[in-house]
């Protein structure tokens, strides 16, 4: 299912530490590049009907990666006053 990039950091950062957010971080950009083997096996049949199909999980999935980052630095910059 897909969610929204501000549901994602609803559900999945907000009042999470560094740390956690670093977890997710590593986790997001593991799941971009499954996606992305996925899409260049060529066993990948691309008139599968898959719904959201891949490209669709990767954009969504980069949504999410970009808000972690910006929880991330927002995160860091409350460490530094």
């Amino acid at each position: 299912m897909i969610i929204s990039p501000e549901s994602y950091y609803e559900e999945y950062l907000k009042g999470k530490t560094k740390e956690e957010i670093m977890t997710a971080i590593r986790g997001l950009k593991q799941e971009i590049g499954r996606l992305k083997s996925t899409l260049e096996n060529p066993d990948y049949d691309d008139n599968a009907i898959i719904h959201p199909d891949k490209f669709t999980c990767i954009y969504w999935t980069r949504g999410y990666l970009e808000k972690a980052k910006e929880t991330l630095r927002e995160n860091m910059k409350g460490a530094f006053k």
